[in-house]
């Protein structure tokens, strides 16, 4: 699902299989959509996950949200996800300086905030 069709206001709700799932199974992925924000952007799970029942890695620019180590149990889990940026203001202004002026312009205060909604069953 592209999320520029998508209300990230509403929860994005999916329904999945336990026994399907394996432990580092990607259950969503993660992309900055504009290329020059790749590995300059970090997935965190900011709300629901206090149990430390999913984690996300990143590798390769890709983000991913999975199961973590401890057992979970069938139910509905309300998850918060945000992108914080990685970037430090010396290393944007070197961005700006190597390309036009307005490079990234608008991107960067663009921050994702998405709810998701898994049930797992």
């Amino acid at each position: 699902m592209n999320l520029a069709s998508m209300d990230v206001d509403a929860p994005l709700s999916m329904t999945l299989n336990l026994s399907d799932l394996a432990h580092k199974e990607h259950i969503l992925e993660l992309l900055p959509a504009v290329e020059p924000l790749e590995n300059r952007v970090r997935y965190l799970i900011s709300h629901g996950n206090e149990d430390g029942y999913f984690r996300i890695h990143q590798k390769e620019g890709l983000s991913y949200l999975h199961l973590g180590r401890k057992k979970i149990v069938p139910g509905t889990y309300l998850l918060e996800i945000v992108s914080v940026p990685l970037y430090r203001k010396r290393e944007l202004q070197k961005l700006e300086a190597k390309n036009h002026l307005n490079y990234l312009a608008g991107e960067l205060g663009q921050a994702l905030r998405m709810k998701l909604q898994l049930q797992l069953y």
